[in-house]
């Protein structure tokens, strides 16, 4: 299990939404599914830990057809139009993403096959 004090759970990721800041890069979903990978690698090393990053990264990639936010929703965060768009029907898609990256990255680290 891993244990971060429950205060600084809601503040970790705050600027991962709208691919890091609104820019539309990685999907933040991602830079915190890579976290909870380096935090359960602890005391692994690069060699362990990246199999198992590339792996979440691979199978997101090939459920949604990329990686980038701003390809996955299809708009401009840092513009109105994006804005307006993420509230319409923006938050589903991200739901969704979400979703599937927390129980895919529950599977990946608590298999036996993880960080070997």
């Amino acid at each position: 299990m891993i244990k971060i004090a429950p205060e600084l759970v809601p503040s970790i990721a705050t600027g991962f939404g709208g691919g890091l800041g609104r820019n539309g890069f990685v999907c933040g979903v991602l830079a915190a599914g890579t976290i909870i990978i380096g935090i359960k690698g602890k005391g692994k090393g690069k060699k362990q830990v990246y199999p198992v990053v590339d792996r979440f990264v691979s199978d997101f990639k090939s459920r949604f057809g990329g990686v980038n936010c701003r390809e996955l929703i299809g708009v401009d965060l840092k513009t109105e139009e994006g804005m307006a768009y993420l509230k319409e029907e923006g938050r589903k898609k991200c739901s969704e993403f979400v979703r599937y990256a927390t129980d895919r990255v529950c599977e990946i680290i608590n298999s036996k096959e993880a960080f070997d």
